[in-house]
């Protein structure tokens, strides 16, 4: 990243507090690293960048004073590792709000192919991050922040844990070298552990809602909860049987979740 307003942007949305982990994903040559390192200097926050390339983990460290920063550098794969540091440096954000310990948050311009992955992470874990700025495709980040009439599965997915917006959005010549594609900086908070079999329930709900999106959406849970019973259960909640799964809002998706006993 080679945009300074972006880079500004991303520190800002991190709301650094006193005692703040910051894990970092693909920290590169350190764009957006050195300038986190600067902000978190004088809050006595931590930086720990979990990079892939060890190439780039020798430029780091020859860029950053580690001596003379609380910055950690660590090689390899982040989807692998962030389950080991919030473990190894005991991060909650429970623990955070019961000033036990530091809350963590995730920052970074990741690559684009493991955002699924990633986002799967943050709002699946038992540790979920306090908040996270991160830099995805632009139309990814659009779904992601989507209300009806244009709701997804993928923004009724993280919508279900979390609250995204999107914060900035980016051109091409935000970077070096320039993607062929457009990129949105995305802020993502309240970040909560949903109950593991209410969460299981609620996704199985989605997936079979958002399968045929054309159809309406008594006929994509027919299967699964049984004609009648959706029709019925649709009538109670004063849904028209010819309601589609992209014109509901998160609540209404699950309001019927729970109702049909999914």
């Amino acid at each position: 990243m080679v945009d300074t307003d972006a880079i500004r942007a991303m520190v800002n949305a991190l709301e650094l507090c006193e005692g703040d982990v910051i894990v970092e994903i693909g920290p590169g040559k350190g764009a957006l690293t050195l300038p986190l390192v600067k902000r978190c200097q004088g809050l006595g926050c931590m930086v720990i960048a979990i990079e892939k390339d060890k190439n780039l983990i020798k430029i780091l460290r020859n860029t950053i004073e580690i001596n003379r920063s609380k910055v950690e550098l660590i090689e390899g794969d982040a989807l692998k590792i962030i389950p080991q540091v919030i473990s190894h440096y005991k991060l909650s954000l429970e623990a955070a709000r019961g000033r036990q310990t530091a809350s963590y948050k995730l920052v970074g311009n990741i690559p684009y192919y493991i955002t699924g992955r990633l986002l799967r992470l943050i709002t699946e874990s038992k540790k979920p991050p306090a908040l996270a700025v991160l830099t995805i495709q632009r139309d990814v980040a659009e779904r992601l922040t989507a209300t009806p009439p244009r709701m997804n599965l993928l923004a009724a997915a993280v919508q279900y844990a979390a609250q995204p917006e999107i914060i900035m959005h980016l051109t091409p010549g935000s970077f070096y070298p320039s993607p062929k594609v457009r990129s949105s900086i995305m802020k993502i908070t309240d970040i909560r552990a949903p109950d593991k079999e209410a969460a299981g329930a609620y996704y199985r709900f989605i997936k079979a809602a958002f399968a045929q999106p054309r159809k309406q959406l008594a006929h994509c849970l027919a299967k699964m909860y049984g004609r009648e019973n959706v029709l019925k259960t649709f009538s109670r909640l004063g849904m028209p049987p010819t309601v589609r799964a992209h014109e509901l809002n998160l609540s209404q998706l699950e309001s019927l979740s729970r109702a049909l006993g999914g």
